[in-house]
């Protein structure tokens, strides 16, 4: 098995074992290049309902709510991808 970290804050001495653990995701992405789609949809998964359920508190209807959590979540999905290219791209992964 390889202990190459491909995590995007593997430079900054993230293990992807940390990685798959914290956001329990399966442990076949750990060491392996598929580990930042798999974060990124395990985060996507925590933002949706917080914030969905952050609307909902504040008095916004279900709609509503769905659409303020879909929006900000593909925002935060973009950028994260944009980030995660630029990573790849210093490092030789693409």
């Amino acid at each position: 098995m390889s202990t190459k970290n491909y995590n995007i804050n593997s430079e900054k001495g993230v293990d992807d074992m940390d990685v798959v653990e914290g956001l329990g995701i399966d442990h076949s992405h750990a060491y392996n290049p598929s580990i930042n789609d798999a974060a990124i949809e395990a985060v996507k998964k925590t933002n949706y309902a917080s914030v969905k359920s952050r609307a909902l508190s504040e008095g916004k209807s279900v709609q509503e709510a769905e659409k303020e959590a879909n929006k900000l979540v593909a925002l935060g999905e973009k950028q994260t991808r944009k980030l995660l290219s630029k990573v790849q791209k210093q490092r030789g992964y693409n």
